[in-house]
């Protein structure tokens, strides 16, 4: 899953995006192609999360992760009290962990849809299961660690690429892993 203006890159300094053979051959390494991580300065997921959108959808989410799959619970927790994630809603990965995820997330969003009102809400509020989606895919992430991920470079192609690849680049630097 990619976006309209977001790709995968090769690396930072590449101005490749990822291609099917690089895609395939990342793939007999790696389970799943994540972006690389985003961090929430001077903040947590959850901070950063109830600053700029609705505290109540994201305590809403938590409950209905709870009731339905109370064994990813502190999951949750580690993810929004932490201070980085994978941001975007990308990935890639095979067709049977992709159906995993997906009926999984869906089992959430779907009851979340029944709980949260968008009435009311100005057109960016009412994005509200896709914010709420990228962080859930960390939460799957966490819990589903035996899977091996790779993080690559994600640009966006309506913004300015050199600025980007020194963000990427600092990114590295500060938190090297």
């Amino acid at each position: 899953m990619v976006h309209y203006r977001r790709y995968f890159y090769k690396g930072i300094f590449s101005n490749k995006i990822l291609e099917k053979k690089d895609i395939i051959n990342l793939l007999n390494k790696y389970d799943i192609i994540v972006p690389q991580r985003g961090y929430t300065w001077g903040s947590t997921v959850k901070g950063q999360y109830v600053k700029s959108h609705i505290a109540n959808d994201l305590y809403v989410c938590g409950k209905v992760l709870k009731l339905k799959f109370p064994e990813y619970s502190d999951a949750f927790e580690y993810v929004f009290n932490n201070n980085y994630y994978f941001p975007f809603n990308m990935m890639i990965m095979r067709k049977e962990i992709f159906d995993s995820y997906s009926k999984w997330l869906f089992d959430i969003l779907f009851e979340l849809e029944n709980k949260i009102d968008l009435n009311d809400r100005d057109d960016y509020n009412c994005r509200v299961f896709g914010f709420l989606s990228e962080r859930l895919f960390n939460v799957w992430i966490r819990k589903n660690k035996d899977y091996k991920i790779i993080e690559m470079p994600v640009f966006n192609v309506e913004e300015n690429m050199f600025k980007q690849r020194m963000q990427s680049l600092m990114k590295k630097l500060m938190f090297w892993k």
